[in-house]
C-alpha cells in the first residue's frame, strides 16, 4: 500500500497537516476530488510519512513499534485508524 503522490505533510503549530501539492499531483483523479486538508498529530504523520513510499502493514508496525516504543497491539490500532481515515478519502493506492 502507499500514499497518493502529491502530498505535503507539515507541521502546524502543536500538530500536522497534509495538504494537496499542484501539478503533477492534480493528475491523479482522488487527488482532483480531495478538498481540503487532513489534520494529523505526531503518529499519525509519522505513518502517512512512511506510506509515501511502498510499504505493508507489517513493516508500519515494526516501524512504528521502534519509533514510539509501544506495543505491537497499540501500534496496530493506531496505523488502523489512519489507513482508514486515508482510504476513506480515496488517498491510498
Amino acid at each position: 500500500m502507499k500514499l497518493v503522490q502529491g502530498f505535503i505533510i507539515t507541521q502546524v503549530e502543536d500538530g500536522y497537516v497534509a495538504i494537496v501539492a499542484g501539478g503533477e499531483s492534480l493528475r491523479n483523479e482522488n487527488m482532483r476530488k480531495f478538498n481540503g486538508m487532513i489534520r494529523m498529530n505526531k503518529t499519525a504523520a509519522y505513518i502517512a510519512e512512511l506510506m509515501k513510499n511502498e510499504t505493508s502493514e507489517e513493516i508500519l508496525v515494526r516501524n512504528f513499534v521502534e519509533k514510539f516504543r509501544t506495543d505491537e497491539n497499540t501500534a496496530r490500532e493506531n496505523i488502523q485508524t489512519v489507513i482508514t481515515a486515508l482510504s476513506g478519502a480515496g488517498l491510498i493506492q
